[in-house]
């Protein structure tokens, strides 16, 4: 073979030998360790999606528990809604979780989380909360403690929490499995490598023998020549390699040794060179092996250390990462990493706090300074202080490697600094510090561009979430580009995470299954996507949300980024409302207009008989009868309006006293059975005291449309039952009719203004649809409350509920010795109208004084302080009227409390009463009226203090 022929082409097929077995192995290394890696990756990823979806189950059950047991505590709808909410949620994760299951664990876990959900949200949280509504808060814990349901809760979320710590222990273990793995890679390399190596050195030691020991017979037949003996040549045995050929040529030699001695002496010199510079070679073959060692072990550093800047895009943990790895690549003994943009962004490596600190303040002694100005990596050689010596005597030196870390533009984002001990950092360390620090300031780029795009992102999709209207923008290409939780509301949708780059066509079926006619709202949709239909123009349709028929209305505009197309965006917006109130108002148009014109009719057409013809007296009491009836009907329905009007406005007042509701309820009673022959009316009393604190107009009106509906919603006839009765501390009457009922869909909206009732029954009684809104509004301003209950064809009971006032009996008034009676000053210009005044409240038991100027009455005020105080506002040529009276005495601390009661022509009311007036009467008005309301202001202010003296002879 040619091989045997030559020792350079053996050398060379050991070498390429050497190096394929090398390369195998590296290469068989490197894709072991890949593959692990990946399955690694695997593994991890589907145990974080099972910690995740574990979590939001958690999640999802302490939120449905905290906002339920908000509902208990502060009756809060909405937090009731929001626990509810939590049942879908929790099954979205229950799915997801059920596609991650791999063990039996998982399994058993799965089936504990399914039962718990189906016991909480089918079991418990309903019978809690139809406990909670129909007995209260103390039923509620005597069911909880019975079925001890805080007791399952805690040990299932406590069951939950240890499954997660379970799935952390196996994260942890596939993370410690993974390094095991590699460690043990890199053992198998280390030893397969030292068998590559001592194979190499058998086969060298093997050429070497087969070299040596030939020259070594050679050379010592050569000695005995050269000593003279005889000796006879060594054989070559058929060698073809430069030892054959040099025995064959050392022959030859020694038979001419005799004629040319000088030429065996160089071919012997030759030898011995030829023999040189195989030891030559076989020592560059080892410092060349000790380079590749080296080169390897660089390899492997830098691999791991651009692993671990791919692995996290936190900044904190990338910086952490960095420190440690380049702290190991340069076989430093201290690291330290600072971002140049937050000072308290740091990660440190055999280092404490106060070395860390020592660093930040060496900003201002040139370290940092000088990098930032440099812009390039330098070192540092000085003697090690006392504290970094420790055990160790003698003068040593410690080497600093400061490396900014440059971004794109130049500018220095972050510093690194690195020590090691008595070892100064070689230019080859510089050269790799300066690639390393490139592929951190990469790093550090895109943790800091991820980190803005995702606060962008995040910062939008809050902006569209906050939005009430449901938003969707779609690319030109028909893809769903962004989308808020408002429309995934609406068309019951995944989060709007889940929804990004679905289709149109994907979209489409959820448009079909919840809107009407949504073939027309897809083709609008889809025209407008294609360009076929302008942007700007809207759409109206209808779909059922949560059982109840929404109105809605779209819109679209395209959108433009960097002044090109981007995409359109819908905006679908909930008109139910507006769309409502127009139909009641065209249908309140419809009603008031037949309202009106009927009576109208009547009052015309009598009017024009009674002018036209000559009639009998007794006809013509009855026409001027019901005309009298249908104006009185007219002039109801326009005191609706303008009410109604008024409570929109808030300009609605009420004149409160303290009114015994009884004798009210009777009155109406009486005002009704003269035109309700055909209805029983009867009134049930199981209460004494019937005494609350209203307006006593207000309250007829009340009790009028209640009972005139009663009557009117009763057109077969029949008992209307009233009953008075006490509930706690408020007085409670129910109206009961035995008519047409109202159905159950219709009851929330019964005291909505021009609500009317979808029934041919009810259409034919006729109304505005405004007397319960009046009712409910009044009840309200009163403090109380009004409820209905009513069931089709059986009828309907009104409950008006109002807060009893404090019994005011005559026994609880304080006596009075002799002739001690309230004083009432009376500022008042009319001189007629002040002596009425006066007669009434002396004759009431008042001690009365009368003024008629201003500054007189002040004077009177200030030195001897009234109980009470009737004033007129304008008084006749006095530079003080009654504004500034009243102004000054509210404005005098010692008088401030004294009740003063406005009588004048000008109806200020709210001016009045905003300035401190306790009542404002409008003249003309009834004396009596005055006396009455002084006194029920006097006894409310005595029950506070017990101090002012009332006539015990007066009567409420």
């Amino acid at each position: 073979m040619v091989i045997n022929k030559s020792f350079s082409k053996q050398f060379l097929w050991l070498i390429g030998t050497f190096f394929i077995l090398f390369v195998v192995g590296m290469s068989t290394l490197l894709g072991y360790e890949s593959y692990i890696a990946n399955v690694y990756q695997q593994k991890n990823a589907l145990l974080e999606q099972k910690e995740a979806s574990v979590r939001n189950i958690d999640d999802g059950f302490e939120q449905a528990i905290l906002q339920s047991r908000g509902y208990v505590a502060f009756s809060n709808k909405s937090m009731l809604n929001e626990a509810l909410e939590q049942d879908r949620k929790i099954e979205l994760e229950m799915e997801r979780l059920q596609k991650l299951i791999s063990s039996q664990k998982d399994l058993l876990f799965m089936n504990e989380v399914s039962a718990f959900h189906t016991y909480y949200f089918r079991s418990l949280l309903p019978n809690g909360i139809r406990t909670f509504e129909e007995k209260g808060l103390e039923d509620l814990q005597k069911l909880v403690s019975t079925q001890q349901s805080s007791i399952q809760i805690a040990d299932f979320r406590a069951y939950v929490k240890e499954y997660s710590f379970g799935i952390d222990k196996e994260l942890e273990s596939n993370f410690n499995m993974l390094v095991q793995k590699l460690n043990y890679s890199q053992w198998f390399f280390v030893g397969y490598l030292l068998l590559v190596l001592g194979g190499l050195f058998y086969m060298a030691r093997v050429m070497v023998r087969r070299i040596g020991q030939p020259l070594q017979q050679l050379a010592e037949t050569a000695e005995e020549i050269a000593s003279g003996k005889h000796v006879s040549l060594p054989e070559t045995n058929g060698r073809l390699d430069e030892v054959g050929v040099l025995t064959n040529a050392f022959s030859q030699m020694v038979k001419a040794l005799q004629t040319n001695e000088e030429e065996v002496m160089a071919q012997n010199e030759e030898l011995i060179a030829q023999q040189d510079e195989l030891q030559s070679q076989q020592d560059e073959l080892q410092h060349a092996l000790t380079i590749m060692q080296q080169r390897e072990f660089e390899l492997e550093s830098r691999n791991e250390f651009t692993y671990s800047l791919a692995d996290t895009l936190d900044q904190q943990k990338l910086l952490q990462s960095v420190v440690t790895s380049m702290a190991e690549v340069l076989k430093a003994h201290h690291g330290l990493v600072v971002s140049m943009k937050d000072l308290s962004i740091y990660a440190s490596f055999g280092l404490t706090n106060n070395a860390v600190s020592q660093f930040m303040k060496s900003e201002d002694n040139g370290y940092i300074l000088r990098a930032k100005e440099q812009r390039k990596s330098f070192t540092i050689k000085r003697l090690c202080k006392p504290s970094e010596k420790m055990y160790h005597e003698g003068d040593m030196y410690i080497h600093d490697l400061i490396i900014p870390v440059l971004s794109v533009e130049g500018e220095v984002i972050a510093c690194m600094a690195y020590s090691r001990y008595n070892r100064a950092f070689s230019k080859n360390d510089l050269e790799m510090c300066e690639v390393l620090s490139k592929q951190v300031s990469i790093a550090l780029e895109k943790i800091n561009v991820y980190e803005e795009t995702e606060h962008d992102r995040s910062l939008y999709q809050d902006i569209l979430n906050s939005i009430h209207e449901g938003v969707q923008l779609f690319s030109q290409t028909g893809s769903i580009l962004q989308v808020n939780t408002t429309m995934c509301e609406l068309f019951k949708c995944p989060s709007p995470k889940e929804m990004l780059n679905h289709t149109f066509d994907q979209w489409s079926h959820k448009l079909l299954e919840n809107v009407e006619s949504g073939e027309e709202l897809v083709h609008y949709m889809r025209s407008v996507l294609q360009g076929k239909s302008e942007t700007g123009t809207t759409f109206t349709y209808k779909m059922h949300l949560n059982k109840k028929r929404r109105v809605m209305k779209v819109y679209s505009e395209e959108v433009y980024r960097n002044n090109q197309k981007y995409g359109f965006v819908f905006v679908h917006r909930d008109i139910t409302k507006e769309y409502e109130v127009d139909e009641m108002k065209s249908e309140f148009v419809s009603t008031v207009s037949h309202e009106l014109r009927t009576p109208l009719a009547s009052v015309l057409g009598f009017t024009e008989l009674m002018i036209n013809k000559e009639l009998k007296p007794e006809r013509q009491k009855k026409y001027l009868t019901t005309i009298y009836q249908e104006a009185k009907r007219l002039t109801s329905l326009i005191n609706d309006f303008l009410d109604v009007q008024r409570m929109e406005a808030g300009k609605q007042t009420y004149e409160k006293k303290y009114e015994d509701v009884l004798p009210i309820i009777k009155e109406v009673i009486q005002s009704h059975q003269v035109h309700a022959s055909s209805h029983t009316v009867d009134l049930v009393t199981k209460v004494d005291h019937t005494v609350v604190l209203g307006d006593r107009d207000k309250l007829i009106q009340v009790f009028n449309n209640l009972i005139s509906n009663a009557v009117k919603y009763s057109p077969d006839g029949g008992r209307v039952t009233i009953l008075v009765y006490k509930q706690e501390r408020n007085l409670c009457i129910d109206i009961k009719d035995e008519g047409i009922g109202i159905p159950k869909d219709s009851i929330n909206q019964l005291f909505t203004k021009f609500y009317r009732v979808d029934n041919s029954d009810m259409r034919k009684i006729g109304g505005t649809g405004l007397g319960l809104a009046i009712v409910k509004e009044i009840v309200k301003a009163h403090d109380g409350d009004i409820t209905v209950q009513s069931e089709v064809k059986k009828g309907s009971t009104f409950t008006v509920t109002l807060p009893l006032a404090e019994q005011l009996l005559k026994e609880e008034i304080i006596e009075v010795d002799g002739d001690c009676y309230a004083n009432v000053v009376i500022v008042e210009d009319d001189q007629s109208l002040a002596t009425l005044l006066q007669v009434e409240l002396k004759e009431s038991g008042f001690s009365v004084q009368y003024f008629s100027n201003g500054e007189d009455a002040l004077s009177f005020i200030e030195a001897s302080p009234p109980q009470a105080i009737v004033l007129d506002i304008m008084l006749k040529e006095d530079e003080i009227d009654g504004w500034k009276i009243l102004e000054r005495v509210k404005q005098n601390k010692e008088l401030a409390t004294i009740p003063i009661f406005i009588s004048s022509a000008l109806d200020e009311r709210e001016k009045g009463l905003a300035l401190g007036a306790h009542h404002y009467l409008v003249k003309p008005y009834q004396p009596s009226r005055l006396s009455k309301v002084i006194l029920q202001t006097l006894l409310n202010k005595q029950e506070q203090s017990g101090q002012i003296m009332i006539p015990e002879d007066q009567d409420l």
